[in-house]
């Protein structure tokens, strides 16, 4: 089973129409609702439509119809958890099921079936490699980019669907048959990344770098990004770094696939060095969507930044993907393009 944190304190949420399951603290209830209702904590627990519910309870839907659940159907169990004022709303689901949930989020059911195999492969290695990796949290994984983007039962569509279904428990292995670490991003832009020029943790030897030409033309492979002054001096006091405003952005590495590597900051009280993954990271990765700059300058109270891909570029690139499935590529042929010295093989714990 997996569990995802959907919220890790929120004050009030809403459970849809239908008949459920509770059970955990509380005695073991099937309540029905005609219409939605608001389930609020309280110091005893939780209340729902005037019914008392304990500090700590499970909730299923009676039916295999799925449930609505604060507007967003979800599929599996909800478990609910007092957090001080606040409740702790956990989805528990099998792990198939949950790559069902992220597929849709991730990809495009409008993309090749290869494409989709592909990528029902590096989410489900992903899944079973990293669980507990918000353990400190009290569940596995988060929905959000941070671990993969989860979506529950709203983002299921047939042909994400079957993906899924037909490669059942498939995963990638190295040669030793261990689970891989299946980074992923957006767009490479030309070229994917080493993980060690990315990250302190790298050197996987599956994560080395590929000449890619195959995501040239999609949506992400150019940008340009107006970054104002004052969100960058903003995100860098945050993060703990106090040379006060930032006057000047010097580069002063690549890597070899062209990536800015280290950047210095020029403050109004000193200076700063730090990797520029980390430096997109703290100011706004969805603005500076990577660190393959073509270009860095001042206009108009913003640092304009020039780049292509998007993404940290290590691993497979998601538009590459895309395109090799376009030319017939299977999806076994186009993990092990991006992945070097694996295969795909079945899983069973």
């Amino acid at each position: 089973m997996i569990r995802i944190g959907l919220f890790d304190k929120t004050s009030t949420l809403q459970l849809g129409p239908g008949s459920y399951r509770v059970s955990g603290k509380v005695s073991r209830r099937s309540p029905r609702f005609k219409e939605a209702v608001k389930i609020i904590p309280t110091k005893e627990g939780f209340t729902a439509n005037k019914e008392r519910w304990g500090k700590q309870v499970v909730i299923e839907p009676s039916d295999r119809g799925g449930w609505s659940w604060s507007i967003t159907v979800r599929s599996g169990a909800i478990e609910l958890d007092r957090r001080g004022d606040g409740i702790r709303v956990v989805n528990r689901v099998s792990v198939e099921d949950y790559v069902r949930g992220v597929l849709q989020m991730e990809t495009s059911d409008k993309w090749p079936e290869q494409a989709l195999k592909a990528q029902a492969v590096i989410s489900r290695t992903y899944a079973l490699r990293n669980r507990g990796r918000h353990g400190r949290s009290g569940y596995d994984f988060c929905a959000h980019p941070h671990c993969q983007v989860y979506g529950g039962a709203r983002a299921e569509r047939p042909r994400t669907d079957a993906a899924v279904k037909k490669t059942r428990s498939e995963v990638l292995v190295d040669r030793k048959g261990r689970l891989i670490t299946t980074v992923f991003h957006s767009c490479c832009g030309g070229d994917t990344e080493s993980a060690e020029n990315v990250w302190e943790q790298g050197g996987q030897p599956y994560l080395k770098p590929v000449k890619c030409s195959w995501c040239r033309g999609s949506p992400p492979y150019q940008w340009v990004a107006k970054v104002p002054y004052e969100l960058v001096d903003q995100r860098i006091r945050s993060a703990g770094i106090k040379i006060g405003e930032v006057r000047a952005i010097g580069i002063l590495s690549h890597t070899p696939s062209g990536r800015v590597y280290k950047v210095r900051l020029y403050g109004q009280q000193g200076t700063h060095d730090l990797f520029a993954n980390k430096f997109r990271n703290i100011v706004d990765p969805h603005l500076i969507r990577s660190t393959l700059w073509t270009g860095l300058s001042k206009l108009d109270g913003s640092w304009q930044v020039h780049g292509k891909g998007w993404g940290h570029g290590v691993g497979l690139c998601q538009w590459g993907m895309k395109n090799l499935a376009e030319k017939n590529m299977s999806y076994g042929q186009i993990l092990r393009f991006y992945y070097h010295g694996v295969e795909v093989d079945d899983w069973t714990e």
